[in-house]
Order: structure tokens, then sequence, then C-alpha cells
């Protein structure tokens, strides 16, 4: 039912369009067309301010790391998005980036990690290097919100779209921002984003509830701990560095919401085809330490 709109869902149920009250498209959409997402915002730095050529490659090169990336998330991360077989399905294009929904933040953060690789790769001319002699250095800004979102005909609506969209433009830095509503998911989860640094791949496992040993093979996560310290734990993961800082506030229909400023980064090993390259490992970083007020 999920790929049915709500007015052709309430046709089926015998309606005729120009009779329905509103109360029945309400419950139609609350009961099978409403879903608690996070929402992943990306967007191309300065795109109006690019050349021609480089605004008509934009949307390409952004299509084609969104498609790598999702490859490595079903090639390394595959359980965690088992019940999103194409992520594409969930992403809401806009030239010059756009909204991925996926079920949870973790999900959402792994998903950029890979991204980021990949956009990291291309800036160094490693990955798409035709087309990165036209372009040369993009820069992406991502933003993670979390709340209810709604389907009709085939497209998504809902304030946690509306606010990641609102904090994107008010953004006049190349950060990564997320909203209340997602820290406190990481609050109540793994006590903090920042743990990030420490939480296994196993531990992961029982947050979400996944079946047993289903992220072993996970490029982000290291399944068992294998560093101690005075007989503590304290993990061995690809992730290296996690900040986290409030910087200010936004409102979307009368409702404030805390914004804060992430910077991660991320240990990772590569091979490219093709090539020979003998420094083939990089940190990759998900936005900066610049804690400056949005311009809201």
């Amino acid at each position: 039912m999920e790929n049915i709109s709500c007015l052709e869902t309430l046709k089926n149920y015998g309606l005729e369009i120009e009779n329905i009250l509103p109360d029945s498209i309400f419950n139609e959409l609350d009961q099978n067309h409403t879903f608690e997402k996070t929402v992943i915002g990306l967007d191309i730095y300065h795109y109006s301010k690019m050349e021609n050529k480089t605004q008509i490659l934009i949307p390409v090169i952004f299509d084609l790391l969104f498609v790598q990336a999702e490859n490595w998330m079903k090639q390394y991360e595959k359980n965690l998005i088992k019940d999103q077989e194409h992520l594409q399905d969930s992403f809401i294009h806009t030239g010059d980036g756009g909204f991925l929904l996926v079920d949870n933040p973790i999900i959402g953060i792994v998903f950029l990690l890979h991204f980021y690789t990949l956009l990291n790769l291309y800036n160094s001319g490693l990955y798409l290097n035709d087309y990165y002699a036209i372009t040369k250095e993009i820069e992406i800004r991502a933003c993670m919100t979390k709340g209810s979102v709604f389907k009709y005909h085939s497209n998504y609506f809902g304030k946690a779209i509306i606010q990641n969209a609102r904090i994107l433009a008010a953004d006049k830095l190349n950060r990564f921002l997320i909203d209340e509503n997602v820290n406190n998911w990481f609050n109540e989860n793994i006590n903090g984003i920042t743990s990030l640094l420490i939480r296994t791949g196993k531990e992961i496992e029982d947050i979400l509830k996944l079946p047993n040993e289903s992220l072993k093979d996970s490029y982000i996560f290291c399944y068992n701990n294998f560093l101690t310290v005075a007989g503590m734990p304290t993990g061995n993961s690809s992730i290296k560095h996690v900040t986290k800082q409030k910087i200010g506030e936004i409102s979307v229909k009368e409702d404030k919401n805390s914004i804060y400023n992430v910077e991660i980064q991320r240990y990772a090993f590569f091979e490219i085809p093709g090539t020979t390259l003998k420094l083939n490992n990089i940190v990759i970083t998900i936005g900066n330490s610049n804690a400056a007020g949005l311009i809201i």
C-alpha cells in the first residue's frame, strides 16, 4: 500500500474524489502513508555561483557518487538497509543535492561516511577524474533531522524535510548539522553521538535489533573491542574523531528546535581499479569545527 497514493487508495475504497472528507484523508495518511524517518540533506556549496559547464555536470556527478555510496552500503552494510532495497527510491532530488529518507540516524551516519569517502576521492582527482578535470573541487554540506514525513503521489512531505531544508539554507558554512531530535536519539540509544567512537558492530546490532553477526563485515564499525585501557574496552572503530557543539535554534511552524554542529573523522582504506597507488588510506572528515551561529 505504501506505493499507492492516498487518493488512489480512497478510490479503491469506493469513495468519489469530490466526496472525500478531510477526516478520511487524515486517517488514510496516518494509517498507511505517514512514517517516522531520519532525513539526510545534502547540498552542493555555492552551486549557483559555479560556471555553466560545472552546473550542468553537478547533478550527474552527485548521482554517480550517490549510486556508488549505495553500492558500498549494499556490499558492506547490507543488513542496515535490508528494509530499503533501493535507497534512491527514498531520495528527493533537488539538482544540487537532495534529501534521503532512512530509518534511523545510524544508517544516516554510515551512508554519509561512505558518501564523503567518495567525495574525498573525487576532490583528490582519484575518482571520476574526467569530471574532476572540469569541475575541480566541490564541497557538500550536510544536515540530518528526524521526524514525521508522509507520502503522497510518490513524493514525500513533512516537517522533518522542511526543517532540514531550512537548516541547510540558514547555514552559510560548509558544515554537518543535526537537529535536537537526532541528538536526542543518539543520547537515548548510544549515550551520545560522540560515543560512536567506541560503539562496536555487535552493540549496534543490539541497539537496532539486527540479527547476530549482521554487521560483521561492516567497514565502519569494528565487530568486537580489541583495545582495552585499564580493563575497559575502548573500541577499534574506523571512526576516529567526533565532536558536537550546540550552535543555535531554528523555528519551524512555531516549534523551536536546537541545532548542533558535528564534525566526524573516519579512517578509510580503499582500492581503485586500474591504479597502482601506494597511498590508499585516507582520513575522511564530515563537517568542520566552526561553531559560529546560523544566519536565520
